[in-house]
């Protein structure tokens, strides 16, 4: 029998408010919960509870709706279920609706021993007599960047000096996907080294530059870079596995979020605490994709089950990882 009569705005009200003292967002899900109340007030058999039906009538693909966004209206609302049973409420909970066209994609995560392996080959590139275009000074400073933090490429390159703060560590990332701008912190030994290479190759560049220009102070190209590590992988023996399949340079971010979670874990940090901190450290829209990466960890280390058992059920299974 399900629970008949709920006051359902008190209800959704708390549930958001729930979301967000554990440090979720929820802002385009807070969207999704003011189109179910106003949903609930429409349809009067809503004063049964939610039942089955009325809750795959909420499910049904909209005119116009896209997959994607039917996706992440089930996700939401299933979320709400089960905090609703945690309470002691009887409601049906949906089942998750995947993306079909992305469901099949999984990153590629570069172990510890291709890391090593990685910043071996790059830490020894052939000194150029004519550099033209500084690699060797950039180079192991900018991959160091990409993996110690996560960044994507493009918020790397357009970094400029004064956003690089090499005294406290603190990366201030205003060109970021979603136009999402966050500050990032680099680790002690990341800064350290940030620090000596400012010091040393841009003491007379305008603070306005990028960190990781060209010598003659021209922004760098992320086909360049992209071309670089090829190479390194074909040097560390790290063959590629195809299209769609990797590896690319994107999945050092990807390394990053599987690293992070398992070190975090390591140091027996409650996965509901890490959850919003890492998505906000990697400058996620949606709190959703870095549960995907949780996930993706889980299937790599199946250590980490016990510890993220708590909050397994609600590891959204249809989102996507982002591919750039």
């Amino acid at each position: 029998m399900f629970s008949k009569h709920m006051d359902y705005k008190k209800l959704l009200d708390d549930f958001l408010q729930f979301k967000r003292a554990s440090g979720y967002k929820y802002k385009t899900e807070e969207t999704i919960l003011k189109a179910f109340y106003h949903y609930t007030t429409v349809h009067s058999d809503s004063k049964l509870g939610l039942t089955k039906k009325f809750m795959q009538r909420w499910a049904t693909l909209q005119v116009k709706e896209g997959r994607k966004s039917l996706s992440n209206r089930v996700s939401v609302l299933r979320e709400f279920g089960i905090y609703l049973n945690n309470f002691g409420y009887k409601v049906h909970l949906l089942t998750t609706v995947r993306n079909a066209k992305n469901k099949s994609f999984i990153p590629y995560v570069f172990s510890q021993e291709e890391i090593v392996k990685i910043f071996t080959v790059i830490d020894n590139l052939p000194l150029s007599s004519r550099n033209r275009y500084n690699s060797n000074e950039v180079y192991p400073i900018l991959f160091r960047l990409l993996y110690g933090c996560g960044l994507r490429i493009s918020e790397a390159l357009h970094l400029k000096i004064r956003e690089v703060n090499t005294l406290t560590g603190e990366l201030s990332l205003n060109i970021a996907k979603n136009d999402t701008k966050r500050v990032v912190m680099m680790s002690e030994s990341l800064r350290e080294v940030c620090h000596r290479y400012k010091e040393e190759y841009l003491p007379f560049k305008e603070e306005s530059t990028t960190f990781f220009q060209h010598k003659d102070g021209s922004i760098r190209s992320i086909y360049r870079v992209n071309g670089f590590f090829k190479d390194v992988l074909y040097h560390c023996d790290i063959p590629y596995l195809g299209r769609g399949k990797g590896p690319y340079l994107h999945n050092l971010r990807h390394t990053f979020a599987c690293h992070s979670f398992y070190q975090m874990h390591k140091q027996g940090i409650d996965m509901n605490v890490v959850l919003p901190v890492l998505s906000t450290y990697l400058g996620h829209k949606s709190i959703r994709t870095t549960e995907r990466y949780l996930k993706l960890t889980l299937s790599i280390l199946p250590e980490l089950r016990e510890s993220i058992g708590a909050i397994a059920s609600s590891i959204y299974r249809e989102v996507e990882f982002e591919k750039e």
